[in-house]
């Protein structure tokens, strides 16, 4: 596993520290952090991409903390973070609902909300979401088969409450689907970020009005059409390189140069 996870240090960390404290306040952030260690519990997806790419023009929209589930001390984990959260003054939301997860077969999402007590921000709320993973395997370890199912290649970020990483095919200017059930608005959601997605690489995403989970189908006697598959590029032992930097028009530098201002 840890040939797929490239540690990011500096100021990326420091910004998803700082992050934290919005949400648990300075100790809590710290005790937080304890937690996700001794536990083996990951923030995995935009809250920690958020902090790599050191962005300023937007914030993840929640907190998705995974707990693999085939852990033998699962249950004594989920009451952990629970009484962490509750503590917190988060309360218990609802027992289902993801972005784009709809197997409860694969995970199970518990969902944690509240209104921050932060001046000037009276209204706004929350949400930090327990994930409960049940694909990992000796093959697929945790948190990799999780990374591996992600929709999209730049969200394939982790912190385990002391480094921060990406993965090692994460690690390119540009980026691409890793599935064929990758919805439209997903794609569009971090191009309005900033993201750039290689059109030729991954997957087409699915538009609203595409039926999701139908198969895809090949013409009456010829063979099913298959799914492409990507490879994992570029190696785990190349140089950490950050490529995107933000800039006063709110796009990212692609190899030196703004898109709109080249």
């Amino acid at each position: 596993m840890e040939n797929e996870l490239i540690p990011v240090a500096g100021s990326a960390l420091i910004l998803l520290i700082t992050a934290l404290a919005d949400y648990f306040g300075a100790h809590g952030a710290r005790h937080f952090c304890g937690l996700l260690q001794t536990t083996g519990s990951w923030i995995l997806g935009s809250f920690a991409l958020m902090a790599l790419s050191q962005a300023s023009a937007w914030t993840a929209g929640d907190i998705d903390v995974y707990v693999n589930y085939n852990d033998p001390a699962v249950y004594a984990i989920i009451a952990l973070l629970t009484e962490f959260f509750t503590r917190a003054g988060y309360r218990f939301q609802r027992g289902w609902g993801h972005d784009y997860y709809d197997d409860a077969s694969i995970v199970q999402v518990l969902t944690f909300t509240r209104t921050s007590p932060v001046r000037f921000r009276p209204q706004l709320r929350q949400n930090v979401q327990l994930i409960l993973d049940k694909t990992s395997s000796n093959q697929n370890p945790f948190p990799i088969s999780v990374l591996r199912r992600f929709d999209l290649s730049c969200c394939c970020c982790a912190f385990n409450g002391v480094h921060l990483y990406q993965a090692a095919w994460n690690i390119i200017p540009m980026f691409f689907t890793q599935h064929d059930k990758v919805k439209l608005y997903r794609v569009e959601k971090y191009e309005d970020r900033g993201f750039v997605f290689l059109p030729e690489f991954g997957p087409d995403p699915l538009d609203p009005q595409d039926e999701i989970d139908a198969p895809v189908r090949a013409p009456q006697g010829m063979a099913p059409i298959p799914v492409p598959v990507h490879p994992l590029v570029p190696p785990a032992t190349c140089q950490v390189i950050i490529r995107r930097t933000k800039i006063p028009c709110g796009r990212l530098l692609i190899g030196g140069h703004c898109p709109i201002h080249k």
